[in-house]
């Protein structure tokens, strides 16, 4: 059978090559994840493993430590096939043009990853595989029609986490493990590849909202604490509670067959007491939702997230009454932002007494409709494309408003300014100051202290989980 390896360069799991690597695994091929921070042992843990097929699951910003990597693996190993997937060639298929890549997958590649398996264990064609797209022989970029997405996720194999477990002790002793429960979102927000992806499965009927049952889901997490502890289950949907009937029911499973404290992402306009009440009697420790700026006009107009600061408030409200703490996810250097509006983001986040308050530089991924409308007011460059996104969105935004390096220090300093109003007046001074190692050292050690009181991680592994990731940033 085939030997898939899953590279990428950074300490964490990706539910993506996990759910690949199950389907794999089912069918009988070989699957284990290669983390190689920085490129380094990348092809001597490639020469000991000997895949058939080097897979990357690729976001932008990160799509050219891919093309680096496939490059080096070719050259050195030029029978091995290359494949990447994920958000980028999903929506940039013209990736493929990278040296060292064979073929990227577009959209859901259960089913693509698993006909190219088969097809390279038994030495034949994988060129007519559905979802793949390839330069021909005349240096033409085809792209194969997608196949609808996966109907019904409880047919799916559970997570192959022990492909990550079995190299790599440092994350399979992580008390906290991360769980998707389900795909999809109605929602359109302008920053969101979520309408793009409607658009490019028209043809297929859209891209469905969908969830594992209830019974699937406890099982999927009881099976994975049979095989490796879990003290904290981090559930990273989208809206975690989209749907009430689906919620109320996996929630009482959760709640008598798991009953271990966990978080999840809550959207502020679908709040409801009964949904908070639901929340804390299963154990819910965090409940994380989307402020992501201060200024209503940004908000609705600029990223149509379509929530008032008054539906924020309530939600906030009504969890802190059931004792479940409050996180929020924040962006500065929006489109149009001033300096102002990013301090409104604090005093929001300060008025509804946020506990954790994650706060990125905002990224307009080519053919999103944020990356539109920061283009028809003259804040990118005529020569913007998905090359100019950083690889990490703590690093710097692209967007060029008049305040751009204020709202970048801002962002340093964000988690300070909203736990401790009273430096306020020094903290505006210093974000209008050149950038420097004071600003970074604030982000470095509010983020892990922040990052270890949600995570239940202790400070010891947030600190040897940002010192093995350093290279990436």
């Amino acid at each position: 059978m085939a030997r898939i390896a899953f590279l990428q360069d950074f300490w964490f799991e990706l539910p993506g090559p996990m759910v690949l690597g199950g389907v794999l695994t089912a069918a009988d091929h070989h699957v284990t994840a290669v983390i190689t921070p920085g490129g380094r042992h990348m092809l001597d843990v490639v020469r000991k493993f000997q895949p058939d097929i080097a897979a990357f699951s690729v976001t932008t910003g990160a799509h050219r430590w891919a093309a680096s990597a496939a490059a080096l693996i070719k050259q050195e190993f030029p029978h091995i096939v290359t494949i990447a997937g994920g958000a980028h060639p999903t929506f940039y298929p013209d990736f493929v043009r990278a040296p060292g890549l064979d073929c990227v997958c577009r959209g859901e590649g259960e089913g693509a990853i698993l006909e190219m398996a088969h097809a390279v264990d038994s030495g034949e064609d994988w060129s007519g595989i559905l979802n793949l797209a390839y330069v021909n022989h005349d240096g033409q970029l085809t792209i194969n029609p997608l196949r609808p997405p996966v109907p019904d996720l409880d047919a799916l194999p559970h997570p192959a986490r022990c492909m990550y477990y079995r190299r790599y002790p440092f994350l399979r002793d992580n008390p906290t493990r991360m769980i998707i429960t389900g795909r999809g979102c109605p929602y359109n927000c302008s920053f969101c590849f979520n309408h793009a992806l409607g658009a490019l499965y028209a043809p297929c009927g859209g891209y469905p909202v969908r969830r594992l049952s209830p019974q699937r889901c406890i099982d999927m997490i009881n099976w994975a604490c049979r095989d490796y502890r879990i003290k904290y289950a981090r559930f990273d949907d989208d809206v975690f509670i989209l749907d009430k009937k689906w919620l109320f029911e996996f929630l009482e499973l959760y709640a008598r067959r798991v009953a271990v404290p966990f978080s999840c992402l809550v959207r502020a306009n679908l709040m409801t007491a009964d949904i908070a009440d639901a929340l804390a009697n299963a154990g819910c420790a965090w409940a994380h939702f989307g402020v992501e700026t201060g200024n209503d006009h940004l908000r609705n107009q600029v990223l149509d997230k379509r929530i008032s600061d008054e539906q924020i408030v309530n939600a906030a409200d009504l969890l802190r009454a059931r004792n479940i703490r409050i996180g929020t996810f924040n962006m500065l250097n929006l489109p149009g932002e001033t300096l102002e509006n990013g301090w409104e983001t604090v005093r929001l986040n300060i008025r509804i007494r946020a506990q954790e308050h994650w706060c990125s530089l905002a990224q307009p991924y080519p053919g999103t409709r944020m990356e539109q409308r920061a283009r028809d007011m003259g804040l990118l460059p005529e020569d913007f494309s998905a090359d100019s996104i950083p690889v990490s969105y703590f690093r710097n935004s692209p967007i060029r408003n008049p305040d751009r390096q204020a709202l970048e220090n801002l962002h340093k300093v964000f988690a300070l300014a909203v736990k401790a109003p009273w430096l306020h007046a020094a903290l505006a001074r210093l974000v209008k100051r050149k950038p420097g190692p004071l600003l970074d050292a604030i982000f470095k050690i509010t983020y892990g202290i922040r990052y270890a009181r949600v995570y239940r991680n202790s400070l010891w592994r947030v600190w040897k989980t940002g010192r093995l990731n350093a290279r990436q940033y």
